[in-house]
């Protein structure tokens, strides 16, 4: 018998071919199991902070046109809000505090009629709620982007 001497590298390269091919063995088995079940994994919704209000108490914002001030409890530090469906189709949604000196502004009579505030005649766009008239100019609503606006459902997203 002849003795073969081997190298330290040639040593740890079998080695290392050895513990490989038993790790891919002890492996396989484990993963073809993982495979034969069906799972479905459910992952959560993404985060989202626009609130779906259902305007289906609110019949009048269901057409163009319509206005109505609401109040959705937890939301809006408890004031108010005023939704507009302009003729467009599109909608605004203001807060109802003056920023002069924090009146309550009324609803315009119509979605193209101006958000007035009683405590001082100043007027606001029912569009982009910026100052259109009175005496204290360069003053605007605070508004709230407008999400998707479903008509089937009824239902309008709000980021407030």
């Amino acid at each position: 018998m002849e003795k073969k001497d081997i190298t330290r590298r040639d040593f740890i390269v079998n080695t290392g071919k050895v513990i490989g091919a038993g790790v891919v063995v002890t492996t396989i088995p484990q993963f073809l199991t993982s495979c034969e079940k069906n799972e479905t994994v459910t992952l959560p919704p993404p985060p989202s902070n626009f609130y779906t209000l259902d305007l289906t108490p609110y019949p009048e914002l269901l057409s163009k046109g319509g206005v109505r001030k609401i109040k959705i409890a937890g939301k809006n530090q408890g004031n108010d809000i005023i939704i507009i469906h302009h003729q467009d189709d599109s909608f605004k949604v203001f807060d109802t505090v003056c920023p002069h000196q924090g009146c309550p502004v009324n609803s315009p009579s119509d979605s193209e009629a101006t958000i007035d505030c009683p405590c001082h005649p100043n007027a606001y766009s029912s569009v982009t709620g910026d100052w259109v008239a009175g005496p204290y100019s360069g003053l605007v609503l605070k508004s709230f982007e407008v999400g998707y606006f479903d008509a089937t459902k009824k239902t309008l997203e709000i980021k407030i």
